[in-house]
């Protein structure tokens, strides 16, 4: 028999703040700096993004975050027009891709806009 450790740290999806901004913008440098690399250009939006612009977007889009062992991992903003969600910037620290976190923030995002479309 195979036994369940629960102690294993999971990650957790929940609503973010304006006081997790610092890690998010953090985070998205990260995750879009191999998109720099490949385009060569490094003045994409989310590189060039400041401090002040993320900490507004929260006045439009309802946040959520990824966060693994307390530390935040990943981020998703979006917002809901009509019966569409709206995406935008879906990032996954590096070191924590591949393990469906994006996936799971993605459903979280919808479910969250179509239960609250108004941030």
């Amino acid at each position: 028999m195979h036994s369940t450790d629960k102690s294993k740290p999971k990650t957790h999806i929940e609503d973010a703040s304006k006081s997790d901004a610092p890690a998010i913008l953090e985070i998205q440098s990260l995750a879009f700096h191999g998109q720099g690399v490949l385009y060569n250009d490094f003045t994409l939006p989310p590189l060039v993004q400041t401090l002040e612009e993320l900490i507004r977007d929260f006045e439009t889009f309802n946040f959520l975050k990824a966060s693994y062992n307390g530390m935040i991992v990943g981020s998703v903003r979006g917002s809901i027009e009509g019966d569409t969600c709206f995406i935008s910037r879906l990032i996954v620290h590096p070191d924590h891709q591949g393990r469906g976190i994006g996936k799971r923030m993605m459903h979280a995002i919808e479910e969250k806009n179509k239960r609250s479309p108004a941030v």
